[in-house]
């Protein structure tokens, strides 16, 4: 019986492809109301994908939550803190694992099985991994923000 990882990386491959389409999909698109509903089927694709990728590498045994970067150019850290070496930068919308939490630092997760820290403004959860609740900092609007 075929593992999990090869599953997943057996749809990923096989949806991939579709990814094309959905952007055709996007340049159809001529309502507003067209235009939102394929803005969502886009953004539902995409983290598809991006989880499907992410079940091809090794898992954390727990996360604190599914989430989402919410700005531009954040940068992935070795450690929490700003004095720590820079590993990546992060753009808005890129989907992650919040692994834990430490201070005002998010250890995540990405798609492609890299691990970092980034500030904890700049990423929110979208749904829980065995978290108890939303920390009360992430059920605030940002102005300004995507």
């Amino acid at each position: 019986m075929a593992s999990l990882r090869e599953l997943a990386r057996a749809l990923h491959d096989a949806e991939a492809p579709l990814w094309a389409q959905y952007e055709s999909l996007a340049g159809a698109a001529a309502t507003d109301v067209e235009k939102e509903l394929v803005r969502h089927l886009v953004e539902s694709q995409r983290f598809q994908l991006s989880f499907l990728e992410l079940m091809t590498t090794p898992l954390p045994s727990r996360f604190h939550c599914f989430a989402k970067v919410t700005d531009d150019q954040v940068k992935l850290r070795q450690g929490p803190g700003a004095g720590h070496p820079l590993v990546g930068q992060l753009t808005y919308g890129t989907p992650c694992l919040i692994i834990e939490f430490s201070g005002y630092w998010a250890n995540v997760q990405l798609p492609d099985g890299t691990r970092g820290w980034v500030f904890k403004d700049y990423v929110a959860c979208e749904r829980g991994g065995g978290a108890q609740e939303q920390p009360a900092w992430q059920s605030l609007a940002r102005p300004g923000r995507r």
